[in-house]
């Protein structure tokens, strides 16, 4: 979404306080909705925990495609963040109860290496990720200098 930020500022006309309260309570939203998500898994299930989380995320990122104003767009962000945090939960619980025993630690631990390749990539190059394959579209000081 930090992508998106001048867009953001420009399109709904909020000011930059606004934008980064919307960016920063991503992540503290999404360590709410992993405290909530092992309640949750506990109470209804792996497959529908996962399933809540898919429907949040979803109605989120909807919900802040559609936004008009910084109301809209909070309210988008805090089910997105709160489906993430479900995920980050249940996910790698649910991967190791269904892995076979020989590949249970690397299947949990690749999605934590991924991002933290993912992160590092991406603050050398403007890139692309579809799966796990990268297309770099352009260095970052090349599209500062355009803006």
């Amino acid at each position: 979404m930090s992508g998106a930020v001048i867009y953001l500022k420009k399109d709904l006309n909020i000011l930059d306080l606004k934008v980064d309260i919307v960016l920063g309570v991503f992540n503290f939203c999404s360590l709410f909705g992993s405290l909530a998500g092992g309640r949750i898994f506990d109470w209804i299930g792996r497959r529908y925990t996962i399933a809540l989380a898919g429907v949040l995320f979803l109605a989120g990122d909807v919900l802040m495609a559609c936004a008009s104003g910084y109301r809209f767009l909070s309210v988008g962000n805090l089910a997105c963040s709160a489906g993430v945090g479900f995920a980050f939960m249940i996910a790698p619980v649910y991967t190791a109860k269904v892995a076979p025993a020989s590949f249970r630690g690397f299947l949990a631990t690749f999605p934590e290496l991924d991002g933290v390749w993912n992160a590092n990539w991406n603050y050398s190059f403007r890139s692309i990720l579809i799966g796990n394959e990268f297309i770099i579209v352009e260095h970052v000081r090349l599209v500062e200098n355009k803006l």
